[in-house]
């Protein structure tokens, strides 16, 4: 309803006095059929009768009869293309009379009011109803000079003074609203609420809309549920049975709307759909602007609504600006403020308006903003501004904190750089200087008692507009995690402390990348088991940050090339202080024993920091075995028999054959290396064993061999039998494999 209100706000009550007269029809009775036009009939106009504002531009067609057509002003004012039909309404209100004639000398003729909208009364609807304790409805206004202001003027209940939304009151008895526009006229509804048993009504009882109109219907009182329906339909509208939403037909007529309750009862609310001109309303209907500044400085967003309550759509473009005045009246002594445009605006439509700029450089007071928008097809200029009060301070010293970032590394621990940049926004140059304060905080919100104060300092007094940029600030990050940088700026001389703040995008702080490299093992020394082991490894920092935490290392040997601590065996262990970034300490040294027993051995090393963040490569391991011997160690082996051979007769024999000795430890010997040999039955030398021969050979080098002979008669009797030899020095240090034997054996019959 507040919509069709608006709608036909321009021509208002005008609108109740036209005149619908009967359809036009050609007067050249007596012409033949063959005269009349495609369809048969005689020629017509459109619209028929219609009412104009002054200055309106309207176009008017023909149609059946026999083309082509002509126009003409038969009488009244305004200027008519003879051809087009195009009509421009003159500047004064009165009548006229447009006619078209086709190729048969037919005619039919048009009527015009022509008026003035801002002459419309201000009226408001519905002018009374009856309705229920505590219940709703929604009042517009239409005429007058908006903008519009809603008021009880007596009784009880409350009104929205712009949306014009009614609320009864909890008891029976007479309310009555009004409206006041902007030229101070006043008009009042009505409004009779009963307790109980209120008698069905429907709102608003009557309205006029132009063709294909839309406006929804209320029922007041009664008993639900309610039913709408069209008891008469001369236009072709429609209406929501359970709604009530109405849309008016194509055609100029009366409709009749009928609502009925759940006790049977009906009303009925008359429609008239007129063919209307097409007008184009342009008001600024609300603003929301700046209430205070200072001269010379930016205005901050506001804002201003901007609607077409016309009854077409626009086609031009809007032009609007914004002023700044001391009496609230736009003047020749008045400044713009800001400007704009706008794409044109379709009926009933809105559009928001941003509106920002500079305060001109004014004394300091109360003044107005008076914003103004036209447009060259709005044809009601009398309602095409608004106004809003404003105190201006004067120009004035503001500083502003912005572009807070992190310009370093990001590592827990680690340096912690950033910069800001400080601008005087204000209009005066600064006087005084202007300290800050940097602060860590968890969260973009600066809190003086728990954010960490990192740095602080004092920067010199800037111009009016004057800017630093890059000012530096440095700490040290804390623990990993989620971290804003806040600055904090002011001078005694700031007299705006909204944008003494900033804030830095999150920095995202991580442990710092420190790590320790294990590689290169190697045995550097000798091999004797139970001897001492030297070895080396070399430890790398291939992380991109300084190592500040000392490193340990531990070293084990294992049968395997994987660590298990549990399992290897620990031979030293130690420390070596921090590495800086991508450093390279070779030869790091390993002191310890080898095992008693000769065996095959990995040399693994471990090392660590409390500041490494990648323990994957923490662990080397020598490239191959280490196998440990003893320190001197002799054995023969390769022992073979040249006679007697296979099959010899048992008797006296001489046993003759070659055999190998050899130093299988990891000194040279010093004493001479004394031998025998024996005929055995077995592979165990003992008591029954008959001596060859012996002999001696010089100390060998370590994994030095020498080949000596054997030779040696001895009473053999028929067996099967093998030569072992049995080697011993003054140093040898392994027993154990002192005594070797041939892998052949000889059989004597």
């Amino acid at each position: 309803m507040e919509r069709d209100g608006n709608r036909h706000a321009i021509i208002g009550l005008l609108l109740q006095a036209a005149v619908l007269a009967a359809l036009g029809s050609c007067n050249a009775t007596g012409l033949t059929s063959v005269l009349d036009g495609a369809t048969g009939s005689a020629v017509s106009i459109s619209p028929m009768h219609v009412v104009v504002p002054v200055g309106e531009k309207l176009l008017f067609t023909a149609s059946d009869g026999v083309s082509p057509y002509a126009f003409s002003l038969l009488s009244g004012g305004g200027t008519l293309d003879s051809s087009t039909g195009s009509y421009l309404a003159p500047s004064t209100t009165g009548t006229a009379v447009i006619r078209v004639t086709d190729a048969a000398a037919c005619t039919a003729d048009a009527s015009l009011s022509i008026v003035d909208p801002s002459a419309v009364p201000l009226g408001i609807d519905p002018a009374a109803f009856t309705t229920g304790i505590d219940s709703e409805a929604t009042f517009s206004a239409y005429g007058g000079i908006p903008p519009y202001a809603f008021s009880v003027a007596s009784g009880a209940g409350s009104v929205g003074s712009t949306t014009g939304l009614f609320t009864a009151s909890t008891a029976a008895g007479t309310t009555v609203v009004r409206v006041t526009d902007a030229a101070a006229s006043k008009a009042d509804a009505t409004v009779n609420v009963h307790s109980a048993g209120v008698v069905l009504g429907i709102r608003p009882a009557t309205l006029i809309l132009n063709v294909s109109g839309s406006a929804t219907f209320y029922p007041v009182g009664g008993a639900s549920p309610y039913a709408f329906s069209l008891s008469t339909n001369g236009s072709g509208g429609t209406v929501n049975s359970s709604t009530g939403v109405y849309v008016a037909g194509a055609s100029a007529g009366s409709d009749v709307v009928t609502v009925t309750d759940g006790a049977g009862s009906t009303v009925q609310a008359t429609v008239t759909v007129l063919q209307l001109a097409t007008t184009v309303d342009y008001r600024i209907a609300a603003v929301s602007l700046p209430s205070s500044g200072n001269a010379d400085t930016a205005t901050g967003a506001g804002t201003f609504t901007l609607g077409n309550y016309g009854v077409g759509p626009g086609s031009q473009t809007v032009s609007w600006g914004a002023y700044l005045s001391k009496d609230a009246t736009l003047d020749s002594g008045d400044t713009m403020v800001t400007s704009g445009t706008r794409s044109a605006l379709a009926s009933g439509a809105t559009a928001t308006v941003t509106v920002s700029g500079t305060f001109p450089d004014v004394a300091a007071g109360s003044w107005s903003w008076i914003v103004v928008a036209d447009s060259s097809d709005d044809v009601v200029k009398t309602n095409n501004s608004a106004t809003a009060a404003l105190t201006l301070g004067a120009r004035n010293v503001n500083y502003a904190v912005t572009a807070v970032a992190n310009t370093g590394a990001t590592a827990s621990g680690y340096a912690l750089s950033g910069s800001f940049t400080l601008t005087n926004n204000g209009t005066l140059a600064g006087s005084e200087p202007v300290p800050w304060t940097a602060y860590l905080s968890s969260n973009a919100t600066l809190e003086t008692a728990s954010d960490t104060v990192i740095a602080s300092g004092s920067r010199t007094a800037l111009a009016a507009g004057g800017s630093a940029t890059g000012i530096a600030f440095s700490g040290t990050w804390p623990s990993a995690g989620t971290w804003y940088l806040i600055v904090s700026a002011s001078a005694p001389d700031d007299t705006a402390s909204g944008d003494n703040v900033g804030a830095s995008s999150s920095v995202s702080v991580t442990a710092p990348p420190v790590d320790y490299v294990v590689d290169s093992v190697a045995n550097s020394g000798t091999t004797v088991a139970g001897g001492s082991l030297d070895a080396t490894f070399r430890l790398t920092n291939g992380g991109t940050y300084d190592g500040t935490k000392t490193v340990n290392w531990w070293a084990y040997l294992s049968t395997d090339a994987t660590l298990d601590t549990a399992a290897d065996t620990l031979v030293d262990s130690g420390t070596w202080t921090a590495l800086t970034a991508g450093y390279v300490q070779p030869g790091i040294a390993i002191a310890g024993t080898w095992p008693a027993a000769p065996a095959a051995w990995y040399l693994i090393v471990n090392a660590g920091a409390n500041d490494e963040t990648d323990s994957s490569d923490n662990t080397g391991v020598s490239s191959a075995t280490v196998t440990t011997y003893y320190a001197v160690d002799y054995c023969a082996d390769t022992i073979s028999i040249t006679s007697p051979t296979d099959g010899t007769s048992a008797g006296s024999l001489t046993w003759a054959g070659t055999f190998t000795i050899r130093n299988n430890g990891g000194s040279a010997g010093a004493f001479a290396v004394g031998w025998t040999a024996y005929l055995s039955a077995d592979t165990a030398l003992d008591g029954s064993d008959t001596l060859i021969g012996s002999g001696s050979v010089s100390a060998l080098a370590a994994g030095g061999t020498t080949s000596p002979s054997v030779s040696g008669t001895v009473a053999t009797s028929a067996g099967t039998w093998r030569v072992l030899i049995r080697v011993d020095a003054a140093d040898d240090a392994y027993a154990v494999n002192d005594t070797g034997y041939g892998a052949s054996t000889i059989a004597i019959n």
